[in-house]
């Protein structure tokens, strides 16, 4: 069975809710880290998008970042 309310992990881009979802954080902060450029986005008029890629290299960067502090 299907989850409506998962994200489909095949986009190639992501609402902020979408992508607060993927990161386990809440839209307010999602939105927060668009604003200043710790989630990398896309404005289009008035909606802001997350590339899928913008999601894997902030995992992947902070992840690499936690091993360096172990």
């Amino acid at each position: 069975m299907i989850d409506s309310n998962q994200p489909d992990l095949d986009r190639l881009t992501y609402t902020v809710a979408e992508a607060a979802q993927l990161l386990g954080i809440s839209k307010t902060t999602a939105y927060e880290c668009t604003k200043t450029g710790e989630i990398k986005s896309i404005t289009l008029g008035r909606r802001i998008i997350i590339p899928r890629q913008a999601i894997r290299e902030l995992l992947t960067e902070t992840s690499s970042n936690a091993r360096k502090d172990l």
